[in-house]
């Protein structure tokens, strides 16, 4: 029997050992810091599909791919503006700036702007000026992605599209909520709301490497810029000017070639948002550009590693970058003095959380981190702490449609966190530190509080009058709980087919066994009227040129059907009203 002492004690140390971790001080919970909290667990992350391009580890060359059949022999030599075209450029100059600095694009536009009303010598010496001092490794950019693009393109081997269906009929479906949202919470007047919701009607999508993925139109855009760029470089001999100066300027003169392309492919996108999208498509760079989103899958996630949690992490991603059709570098369309309040809410919980956590030990990292003062002015980026906080919220009020399981959406909730856990890096360029942002974020979740038992004198407790409203909308909690119908619902519809049942036996027994076609097709009106409230208003169904087409399909599909009841009606005098009130209330639970 020595060996079940044994086996007592073993049990007793180790339980003893798991009382000494929960009683920690030290250890974090949910409702004290979040982020800590999610981030202490084993991560399952999983490595992305593909290896996504670092601009900041540039570890790629800068070399053009040559071939033999890029070998020029130009009758003459001729200097550099001899051939360049200037205004061409100072166009394509715009995009790379908004590349490396987005926050201020409107900037990089207002130049450009000025740059066209120059006299021929001035924006020659603009640009060369500015080309002086200008980073190669932002310009080569385009190229690199643009290459690293095709070899991806070559490696997936994913059916030709310009169309995926499974993550627009997903984002489709966001949009419709936020839609509903806004008409029925929101407290701006009918213009007001009808502005917001033509802004989110306007936003499209478009998932690289799924979406206009023709390996055979890549590779022809990458010969363009290829074959123009030695093309220029053969003709060209420049004396005045520096060679590096030179090179940089080529290599955006090439990126028109590449552009025409892909301009005539990706017909739905404006320019400067395609040559995002180039620039982009092999980065793990997701963003929304003047409402049209770029979202990253394959560099960043891997669906066989995990596919829950990067259905979670793509869902919060799609309701994030949608959310920033209203909170960006803009200024408010309207109502200025409740823009301002709103966003000020957000300030003030930002400066919380910061002061909370200036000084702390982070249990997954050493040493400890001592943040400086001047890390802690968050205003700068709140837009994008307001994107989080709605985003969240639009997330929450999705999945709880989908389920009625706490322990899923609290699951759900923290695959999200998961993707932002870093352990050496916490803060991302025009952003607020993870930890930080995140927090705010997560705390002003309705439901929150219920998810993770948390309780006023707790970090993460925010009182219901206290969540920071967005878009002027009061925050109803019952609105983000669970709608799904479960099996105690399913209990209760059964007692009342019940009733159904019983009721179709007394009339049966009055021998009121006949309904009049008229009164049929009165029903069916009515059921028609019932599908067109479920399936969305107009200005839902007009949310992607897809949900429009799809429609029409519907229409067609409800007019066959409605004919299929007419043919019914006139068969059915000999069904008892018992069989038809079964039928009816069974296809309304389907």
């Amino acid at each position: 029997m020595w060996w079940l002492q044994a086996s007592i004690l073993i049990l007793l140390a180790v339980s003893v050992l798991c009382e000494d971790q929960t009683l920690d001080p030290n250890a974090p919970t949910a409702c004290n810091n979040f982020y800590e909290y999610v981030c202490e667990k084993p991560l399952d992350v999983g490595y992305p599909r593909l290896k996504a391009v670092l601009w900041s580890q540039n570890n790629l060359s800068n070399e053009i791919d040559q071939y033999q059949d890029y070998v020029f022999h130009p009758q003459q030599k001729l200097r550099f503006w001899d051939v360049a075209n200037a205004d061409v450029i100072s166009k394509w100059l715009v995009q790379f700036d908004t590349n490396d600095n987005g926050v201020k694009w409107k900037e990089h536009t207002l130049r450009h702007e000025e740059f066209l009303t120059f006299e021929g010598p001035e924006k020659r010496e603009a640009l060369e000026k500015i080309f002086e001092n200008y980073n190669l490794l932002v310009i080569t950019r385009f190229y690199k992605s643009l290459k690293k693009s095709v070899e991806h393109l070559e490696d997936l081997h994913v059916p030709v599209s310009s169309h995926n269906h499974y993550y627009h009929g997903i984002f489709d479906e966001i949009v419709d909520i936020h839609i509903s949202q806004i008409r029925s919470e929101s407290k701006y007047n009918e213009e007001q709301k009808n502005y917001l919701i033509d802004r989110v009607k306007k936003v499209k999508i478009i998932f690289p490497y799924l979406e206009y993925n023709n390996i055979t139109v890549w590779r022809q855009a990458k010969t363009a810029y290829e074959k123009e760029y030695y093309r220029l470089n053969a003709v060209i001999n420049e004396t005045r000017l520096h060679p590096d100066v030179v090179d940089k300027m080529i290599r955006v003169l090439a990126v028109n070639q590449a552009m025409e392309i892909f301009e005539k492919y990706i017909t739905t996108f404006t320019p400067r948002f395609v040559f995002q999208h180039v620039v982009s498509a092999a980065t793990r760079h997701s963003f929304n550009y003047q409402d049209e989103i770029h979202l990253s899958i394959f560099t960043v996630f891997n669906p066989k590693t995990n596919p829950n949690a990067v259905y979670d992490r793509i869902l919060y991603v799609m309701c994030h970058e949608l959310l920033h059709v209203h909170y960006n570098v803009d200024p408010p369309p309207f109502e200025t003095e409740i823009w301002d309040r709103e966003k000020q809410c957000i300030h003030d919980r930002l400066d919380y959380y910061a002061n909370a956590y200036k000084v702390i030990k982070f249990h997954f990292q050493k040493p400890i981190f001592q943040k400086n003062e001047s890390d802690w002015s968050l205003a700068q980026f709140s837009y994008e702490d307001s994107a989080n906080v709605s985003g969240l919220r639009l997330m929450l009020l999705y999945l709880a449609q989908m389920t009625s399981d706490s322990n899923q959406i609290r699951e759900n909730i923290e695959n999200v966190v998961t993707r932002f856990c870093h352990k050496t890096q916490r803060k991302a360029a025009a952003h607020n530190p993870l930890d930080v942002s995140l927090n705010v974020a997560v705390s002003q979740m309705p439901t929150f509080n219920s998810l993770y038992n948390c309780t006023p004198g707790d970090r993460m407790y925010v009182a219901r009058d206290k969540y920071c409203k967005a878009l002027n909308m009061d925050i109803d909690v019952n609105d983000y709980l669970t709608q799904k119908v479960e099996k105690d619902d399913l209990f209760v519809l059964t007692q009342f087919m019940d009733v159904l049942e019983n009721t179709a036996d007394e009339l049966d027994a009055a021998n009121i066994t006949t309904i009049e076609y008229e009164k049929f097709d009165v029903t069916v009106t009515n059921v028609e009227e019932e599908e067109e409230a479920l399936e969305g208003s107009a200005e839902s169904s007009e949310s992607s040129l897809e949900s429009k087409e799809s429609s029409e399909e519907e229409g067609g599909d409800l007019e066959d059907d409605l004919k299929e009841a007419e043919s019914l009606a006139s068969l059915s005098s000999s069904f008892s009203f018992k069989f038809i009130v079964i039928l009816v209330f069974s296809i309304y639970l389907l």
